[in-house]
C-alpha cells in the first residue's frame, strides 16, 4: 500500500511541550553569551536575520579560518554570509563588518572554540524535555496517531475521496514517515512511551565496546518501525567518533569518558545554507524526502516557518513534479510562513496556493480536529 501521508515537524512542534523555539534558542542564546549579543547589535542595520544556527555556523568558520591561519577579511566574508539568507548580498559592505566580528570574537580574553563548545553544551541543555512535558506530548500524539488510522475522507488537488491512510503503528504495516529539522528527542521520547517502534537508521557494531552507529540509509531498508524518523538537521545524541557518526545519550563533555576515541563535533545544526543538503548524512535524508514528497498526497507540516533553504526547496520541486501533492500547514502565526508569504524561486503561483492553512496552537486538542478537517479541505483553505 502505498504511502498517502508525510509529516513535517520545525520547532513549533516541540515548543508546544515546553521545548524553546529556534527564536527562543536564539534569545537565550544572546542573554548567555556576550559574543551572541555583539552579533546580532553588529548586523542590526542589515538586513540578515540572526539566529543560534547563524551564530554556531558564523563561529565555526571563524575558528576554523584562524587555526588555519586564514585572516583574511576577504577571504572570510563570503563565507560567514554564506550562512544568511538575504536578497541584499551584494550591497552589504563586508570588510567592516569582518573587522568588527574579528575583534569581538578574537579578543585576547576570548578563546573562540572553548566559546563554541559552552555555546554546544548550552543547546544541549536546553533541549532536554522533562518527563511531564514528554508525558503530556505522548498523550497528546497518541490522539492524534489515532485519528490518523481506519477511513480518512482525504482530498488532494485532483479528488476527493475516502482512503485508509494505511497507518496501524502496532503491526507497521504502512510506516509513518516523520521528517523532523528539530535536534531534540521528543519524537523518540514519545514512542518508546507508547511502545512504537521506530526506525532511525541505528545498527549496533563493535565487539568489546558495543556502540550504534547511524547509517540513514537503514532508516527505510531496515524494515523495522511503525515510525520512520528523518532527523534532517542532525540530532543531539549523534555524535561523530572517528569516521562515524555514533549515537551516545551523554553529551559532549563526558565524550572521552564514552567513547575512548575524539569526537569532532555535533552533527546539529548548520542549516541554513543549500550546500549542507549535499553532505554525508543529510544528502539521502533529504533524497528520501523529496522522494515521499513526490509520491504522497498530503504533507502535514506542524510548527515550521520553511525558512530553511534545503526544505524549502525540496517542497517546491516536489509541488512541480506530484499535481496532486497538498501542504497543511499548521502554525499559531501563519504570516511567519516565509514559504506562503514570499514565492520561492521558479515556482508558479498556481502551484504557491496548494495548501491548506490550520490556524491554531498546537498542543490543543481543537487543533487535532481541524487538522483531520484540513485532510479533506481543498487546498486554499483557511482552517
Amino acid at each position: 500500500m502505498r504511502e498517502e501521508l508525510v509529516i513535517l515537524l520545525g520547532s513549533g512542534a516541540s515548543a508546544a511541550f515546553g521545548l524553546p523555539t529556534l527564536r527562543g534558542l536564539s534569545e537565550l542564546l544572546a542573554e548567555q553569551f556576550s559574543f551572541v549579543k555583539d552579533l546580532k547589535e553588529i548586523f542590526s542595520e542589515s538586513p540578515f536575520s540572526i539566529d543560534c544556527e547563524a551564530v554556531l555556523s558564523m563561529l565555526e568558520t571563524l575558528c576554523e579560518a584562524v587555526e588555519h591561519s586564514q585572516k583574511n577579511v576577504e577571504e572570510l566574508g563570503p563565507s560567514l554570509l554564506y550562512y544568511m539568507s538575504s536578497k541584499e548580498v551584494s550591497r552589504l559592505p563586508l570588510s567592516p563588518i569582518i573587522d568588527e566580528l574579528y575583534k569581538k570574537m578574537f579578543s585576547e580574553n576570548k578563546k573562540p572554540r572553548e566559546e563554541l563548545e559552552r555555546m554546544k553544551l548550552f543547546i544541549y541543555d536546553a533541549c532536554q524535555v522533562s518527563e511531564e512535558n514528554v508525558n503530556s506530548a505522548s498523550i497528546y500524539y497518541s490522539k492524534i496517531f489515532q485519528e490518523l488510522t481506519g477511513n480518512v475522507l482525504l482530498r488532494d488537488c485532483d479528488e476527493e475521496k475516502s482512503i485508509n491512510l494505511g497507518i496501524n503503528l502496532s503491526s507497521g504495516h504502512v510506516p509513518l514517515d516523520i521528517f523532523t529539522t528539530n535536534y531534540d528527542l521528543l519524537i523518540e521520547n514519545i514512542c518508546d512511551i507508547l511502545r512504537i517502534p521506530c526506525a532511525r537508521g541505528l545498527k549496533e557494531e563493535g565487539t568489546t565496546l558495543k556502540r550504534e552507529v547511524f547509517y540513514p540509509e537503514l532508516i527505510e531498508s531496515s524494515g523495522y518501525g511503525s515510525v520512520r524518523l528523518y532527523k534532517l538537521h542532525g540530532s543531539l545524541d549523534f555524535y561523530k567518533v572517528g569516521d562515524k557518526i555514533v549515537r551516545l545519550l551523554a553529551p559532549s563533555r563526558a565524550r572521552k569518558i564514552v567513547t575512548g576515541e575524539p569526537l569532532h563535533g555535533e552533527l546539529m545544526i548548520y542549516p541554513l545554507h543549500s550546500k549542507y543538503v549535499y553532505s554525508y548524512p543529510y544528502l539521502p535524508l533529504f533524497k528520501a524526502f523529496y522522494e515521499r514528497l513526490c509520491n504522497c498526497r498530503v504533507c502535514l507540516i506542524i510548527g515550521h516557518s520553511m525558512r530553511d533553504r534545503g526544505v524549502n526547496d525540496v517542497a517546491t520541486s516536489a509541488l512541480i513534479v506530484n499535481p496532486r501533492l497538498k501542504l497543511i500547514f499548521v502554525d499559531e502565526n501563519p504570516d511567519a510562513i516565509d514559504f506562503l508569504n514570499e514565492k520561492p524561486l521558479f515556482l508558479p503561483d498556481k502551484l504557491r496556493y496548494r495548501s491548506v492553512i490550520v490556524k491554531g496552537k498546537f498542543g490543543d486538542l481543537k487543533v487535532i480536529n481541524k487538522i483531520i478537517e484540513a485532510l479533506r479541505e481543498k487546498p486554499g483553505s483557511l482552517i
